[in-house]
């Protein structure tokens, strides 16, 4: 393929959840444009870890590989986003910044090219890429136990949750951990167990106690996603629950008109 240009391009890449010393997807898609017809450009990788293991193109018109330099004909007008298909690496490890797009060293240019839909080359500045990983976003704990307001619960009570993972993180190559907390004002919790790493489950638990007998306590759960180098939200909260223990009603918790009405 000639050479290629664009007029407003970006380059963003979605990698798919990986476990460690796994394949990793990697999703390129042609975003911010106004229309267009071909593209021309080279996935830089940073990290010795990672191994290319090929691609899986959405388009028949392709010369090159992701890793070595790649021109892409859509063979139509395409609007933005253009998902052009998936790199796959076999990586052992990964931060945000292993991949970058840059441009195909076969071309004149040393830019990145694209082709718009009036068949017009032109070159985009180094601010119109953008080349990063999506958004994490670690999903909150969920089905707390017991249930919120459960009455006689044991003074030495088992705290319950499930966790269905991050989104768009790929779990395993980071540390994923909770911590629980705990307190009889729910404006005030006290980490009481924690940070422990997830593990290869899909419910925890933590024994909390010996806590104070016939008390409302209040508590919630964090989990926090320990790959810090991408970008986006690495903690979430379960929302925050109470259940009353078991126990004679102690006095402080009375009034005189309940005590009272025990003698009667």
């Amino acid at each position: 393929m000639k050479r290629l240009i664009f007029v407003s391009l970006c380059l963003s890449m979605v990698a798919a959840p990986a476990l460690a010393q796994e394949v990793v997807e990697v999703h390129l898609f042609h975003v911010g444009h106004t229309g267009a017809t071909a593209i021309q450009f080279k996935v830089q990788v940073s990290n010795p870890n990672w191994t290319h293991l090929g691609d899986d193109w959405n388009f028949s018109a392709v010369i090159g590989s992701s890793v070595s330099g790649v021109a892409i004909g859509y063979g139509a007008c395409m609007s933005a986003p253009t998902h052009l298909g998936v790199a796959l690496f076999y990586a052992t490890e990964i931060t945000c910044s292993d991949l970058q797009i840059v441009a195909d060293p076969s071309t004149p240019s040393g830019q990145i090219e694209v082709v718009d839909c009036a068949g017009i080359l032109t070159y985009p500045t180094s601010a119109a890429i953008s080349a990063s990983y999506a958004q994490c976003g670690v999903n909150p704990p969920g089905t707390l136990q017991p249930p919120d307001g459960a009455v006689g619960v044991s003074l030495n009570p088992t705290l319950t949750w499930t966790w269905e993972g991050s989104t768009n993180c790929p779990e395993g190559l980071g540390m994923i951990t909770f911590g629980v907390y705990l307190g009889t004002d729910p404006g005030d919790l006290t980490r009481v167990g924690g940070p422990f790493p997830s593990g290869p489950m899909e419910s925890w638990e933590f024994t909390a106690g010996p806590l104070p007998g016939a008390t409302r306590h209040y508590w919630r759960v964090k989990v926090r996603d320990e790959w810090w180098s991408c970008p986006g939200s690495h903690e979430a909260w379960s929302t925050t629950q109470s259940f009353l223990t078991l126990g004679a009603v102690p006095v402080e918790h009375t009034t005189w008109g309940r005590i009272k009405g025990l003698y009667r």
